[in-house]
């Protein structure tokens, strides 16, 4: 086959690399841009949407697997599609969840193919994960976040599938040269693009289904874990303004990783690197236990979580103290 190519991964880079400038050259014409406000955690305009790479990477690997995934790789063209539109112009709730919704079922869907899924289960997924990329859609407020985080969470499931050989290595090797691609122009302390709805929706669907893929071929619910930083993060972001009674849905920077950057002025690029090394270590943990029993992972699940939940408090606490001084 093509993938087992010793010029595949050497070609997808090149066209990975000519894409991104041609992306650059477009966006700066067609004034694709971000322009910080109030809220956002950078000072100058920096081009939006350049997450696009992330597709054009399926897309390339769609290509060289002679089309394989189709349903996942469909799912994520058209997410990808309603997402660039979203980063020109806004829309609405109404207009992008259908979509998300559709795009879920159809990745389920192709793990369904593989692996049978109970049709009770896949509805409950199918929830679960349009949440889950509206999550994952919050970590592109930093320099660096999105992508350093996303290689951290593709480098376990490779080290993963490694040894379980249960999703075509291609594909995670060929989004790993996508985020190093992006990486050289968002892991900058002025980065030169960022990902955009297109880019984080995209990645939050792809991880999305790597995941899912393993925790139900594998029956090991303890890989959760492979994500735990960003669903704490967004999580309890997202419950601790439920209570304020404030609306979920509005833009804000109150995620731990912006009040670090913003509000105690770390680095963005140092929180970048924090962010993935932690969520590389809470992954090794799930790498040694997942052949375990159900019951001990799921103990470990909750008790990581617990833990996680308890850091979370602290630091909202933190933040509220250090900025009545």
């Amino acid at each position: 086959m093509l993938t087992n190519n010793l010029f595949t991964y050497p070609l997808v880079f090149l066209l990975l690399i000519l894409f991104s400038r041609i992306y650059i050259v477009l966006a700066k014409k067609y004034n694709i841009v971000d322009i910080p406000n109030e809220r956002s955690s950078h000072t100058t305009i920096i081009t939006r949407g350049g997450g696009i790479l992330f597709i054009l990477g399926l897309l390339l690997y769609f290509g060289i697997s002679f089309f394989n995934y189709p349903y996942f790789i469909s799912s994520a063209f058209f997410l990808a599609i309603i997402s660039f539109i979203d980063d020109l112009k806004s829309l609405s709730v109404k207009q992008r969840l259908p979509i998300q919704f559709i795009a879920i079922f159809f990745t389920l869907f192709e793990i369904n193919n593989t692996v049978s899924i109970p049709i009770v289960v896949i509805i409950a997924l199918v929830f679960v994960g349009v949440v889950a990329i509206n999550f994952f859609n919050f970590i592109d407020g930093i320099n660096g976040m999105l992508g350093l985080y996303s290689l951290s969470v593709i480098s376990l499931i490779q080290i993963l599938n490694s040894v379980e050989k249960i999703i075509d290595e291609t594909l995670i090797y060929t989004l790993i040269l996508s985020l190093i691609v992006f990486g050289y122009y968002n892991f900058r302390k002025r980065a030169l693009f960022f990902s955009g709805d297109v880019g984080s929706m995209v990645m939050g669907l792809t991880i999305f289904f790597l995941i899912s893929y393993l925790i139900i071929a594998l029956e090991a619910p303890v890989l959760i874990l492979f994500v735990i930083v960003y669903l704490t993060d967004t999580g309890g972001t997202v419950i601790k303004r439920l209570l304020e009674k404030k609306n979920i849905l509005k833009p804000h920077r109150e995620h731990i990783y912006e009040q670090l950057a913003n509000e105690v002025e770390i680095p963005h690029l140092k929180i970048s690197i924090i962010y993935a090394l932690l969520q590389f270590a809470f992954g090794v943990v799930a790498l040694a236990l997942y052949n375990k029993e159900l019951s001990v992972q799921l103990l470990v699940v909750f008790i990581m979580i617990l833990i996680m939940g308890i850091v979370y408090l602290v630091l909202i606490n933190y933040f509220k103290k250090y900025l009545e001084q």
